[in-house]
């Protein structure tokens, strides 16, 4: 019955969550949006304003459009067909600015689509730019350039997914326990974070290959965007009454002016001036205008030379096209050596630090089953002791030694002289043995109390110090690292104090305060038997000390002062003794309570690691598969280069 329940909670939160999710835009039937011209006039038929049409297309496509995550790992570029998207309902960032761009087109708002480098859960600061592999938009709203990104405002990766079976244990454990698997998909969660922003917004983690379309009063380098802190912070400048600068309206006017290639070709020369490290742009650039040239080649022109200049001027291009395909495999090599050289830095300081918080989590575990056997063995310890102890106040009270020897004849100067002497002497070890043992089970007390109060202070922290790994595993799942603010802020904090944590444990060079505690009471037996013996030889020499002295002398209160002395004090002694039952058996059950919690924490700091080392082969395999492919990309583009210039002077060679 409980099962029942919670999946039907699960469905209809689902439900409720989808139906919600849909009355946020305006809804047009499957059919009559499978084509760009009759969505867009669905959506803004109604509306007058560029800024309400905007709106429409944007939350159209982030609430109906879901990110192909498929196509993404497997680092596809190329172009899907609009009405490919809208059939299926799946894009990647191209195919959502493209559609962006059509759907503005139909709606007579003037939109361009801004290719460009990002900053998110795979970069870290200072990483260097290389390609520009993301797409968004600009559009001309109330006189004024504003950016969307479309693509990042639809949803977000997931990268592990609950199994079937761990919805059930996530369920019936209230959370404390899961069952994942690396599975990345989309989760739709339609937002306005990357909508109508300025240049300020967006440069936080959008950088433009183009620098016009930074939109921003002073557009920053290449080198200011890579080294900018602003994304690893979230410093984001929400500002609204921010005016853009016109100074370069005349270089957009004139970009938006070009032919779609044309716009290629000018793209790839801005990007390449912007940032050398970008060659694959420029590469395409030479490679197109060479193309351009040889449309216009035709061997039966009648004016050789000019047939021969435009050889020329295509063999120029595809020579720098290919310089730059090469430039190109140097860099992304350089990008792959960088990201590997990160991705092992961040194992590493994940396996350093949890190797210290391992260590110091296994030492506890030590301790608690220390207490463990310290509370079994501190009760056998204890009757032994109470039994012995009995057995020592019954021959004290039994010693008639005294009683029964008589007062000498004559005094022993002498001898007495000497016996007093010894008495003085062996009154103070019996005064220092009882002193040592009232110590002794005071400094005990203390211990124990000390004991008591740290155990209560560690389980705490030690419950805390395992949710705050848990939340670290959350996030290392969502990709965060070692190099990211948002992890290292949490971590951080959990180095601060888990060693003082630990610490609570420990009483100084003493070590653990259980095992001092243990120690000094295992002491105690030789501490009672220095109490007994000097109180037995005491009594020795007081039966000689009369035997030294004629009668009538007056020495009977001292021994009785030592004999009382001793069972006087032994009385309380005892009656303190026995309460050390129950903190033996105290220390047995909470040192027993805290190995769960503790072993909970020991496997959170595990997890983690092993979260990262799984996170640490993934990044790995993204880091080979994105090379791979986009060197694969070059050769082709070198090879198309190769074989134009090879066919160019062919045609050459037959003119000559």
């Amino acid at each position: 019955m409980r099962i029942l329940i919670v999946i039907f909670f699960c469905f209809f939160i689902h439900d409720y969550t989808f139906s919600q999710k849909n009355k946020a835009h305006k809804f047009v039937p499957y059919f009559a949006s499978l084509k760009v011209d009759k969505l867009t006039h669905h959506l803004t038929k109604d509306l007058t304003s560029d800024e309400d049409k905007i709106a429409a297309i944007h939350s159209w496509i982030t609430h109906n459009i879901h990110y192909d995550v498929k196509q993404w790992i497997d680092y596809n570029s190329t172009p899907t067909p609009l009405r490919k998207i809208l059939i299926r309902r799946k894009a990647v960032c191209t195919g959502y600015s493209s559609l962006f761009q059509e759907m503005c087109k139909y709606a007579q708002v003037q939109s361009i689509i801004v290719n460009g480098y990002t900053k998110n859960e795979f970069t870290d600061l200072k990483d260097k730019f290389y390609l520009d592999e993301h797409a968004w938009n600009a559009v001309y709203v109330n006189n004024n350039w504003k950016l969307v990104d479309a693509c990042w405002d639809a949803g977000y990766i997931e990268y592990y997914k609950r199994t079937f079976t761990g919805y059930f244990i996530y369920a019936f454990t209230f959370g404390t326990s899961d069952r994942l698997v690396y599975k990345p998909h989309f989760v739709s969660k339609p937002r306005l974070d990357y909508y109508n922003k300025n240049g300020n917004y967006f440069i936080t983690d959008h950088f433009p290959a183009n620098p016009i379309w930074q939109l921003i009063n002073a557009p920053v380098s290449v080198e200011q965007a890579e080294n900018d802190s602003s994304y690893y912070l979230k410093r984001y400048d929400n500002s609204t009454n921010y005016i853009l600068a016109d100074h370069l309206d005349g270089e957009r006017s004139n970009y938006l002016s070009l032919s779609e290639t044309d716009r290629s070709i000018s793209e790839g020369f801005s990007a390449f001036q912007y940032n050398p490290k970008n060659n694959a742009r420029i590469a395409n650039s030479y490679f197109l205008m060479a193309s351009n040239v040889y449309e216009r080649v035709n061997p039966e022109m009648t004016e050789k030379s000019m047939l021969i200049q435009r050889c020329d001027s295509i063999l120029t291009l595809t020579d720098k096209a290919t310089l730059h395909t090469d430039s190109n495999a140097v860099m992304l090599l350089r990008q792959k050596n960088e990201l590997v050289q990160n991705n092992l830095k961040k194992k590493g300081i994940c396996s350093e630090e949890n190797k210290r918080l391992i260590s110091s989590t296994e030492k506890v575990v030590k301790i608690f089953n220390s207490g463990i056997k310290i509370g079994l063995s501190g009760g056998i310890l204890l009757k032994t002791m109470i039994q012995r102890n009995k057995i020592q106040i019954h021959k004290i009270k039994k010693n008639d030694a005294f009683e029964s020897t008589n007062y000498g004849k004559k005094v022993n100067t002498a001898d007495s002289a000497e016996i007093a002497g010894t008495i003085k002497s062996l009154k103070n070890d019996q005064r220092k043995a009882d002193s040592t043992l009232n110590n002794k089970l005071k400094e005990l007390g203390k211990l124990y109390n000390r004991y008591n109060t740290n155990m209560e202070e560690h389980l705490k922290r030690s419950e805390q110090n395992a949710k705050t790994t848990q939340k670290i595993c959350d996030q290392r799942l969502q990709f965060a690292d070692d190099l990211d603010k948002r992890l290292r802020e949490v971590k951080d904090s959990l180095l601060s104090h888990k060693f003082k944590d630990d610490s609570l444990l420990i009483d100084g060079e003493n070590g653990p305060i259980v095992a001092h505690f243990n120690k000094e009471f295992n002491s105690l037996k030789e501490d009672f038997s220095n109490f007994y013996s000097s109180t037995q030889e005491l009594i020795s020499e007081y039966a000689k000390f009369k035997k030294a002295n004629k009668s009538k002398s007056d020495f009977t209160p001292q021994y009785t002062e030592c004999v009382e002395l001793y069972k006087n004090h032994m009385k309380t002694y005892m009656e303190e003794i026995r309460t050390y039952k129950k903190k033996f058996k105290h220390i047995y059950k909470t040192s027993k309570a805290h190995i769960e919690p503790i072993q909970a924490e020991h496997h959170a700091y595990l997890k983690e690691q092993f979260i990262e080392f799984q996170i640490f082969t993934t990044r790995g395999s993204f880091i080979n598969r994105h090379y791979k492919v986009r060197i694969a990309e070059n050769k082709l583009l070198k090879s198309k280069s190769v074989k134009l210039h090879r066919k160019v002077e062919k045609i050459k060679m037959k003119i000559k």
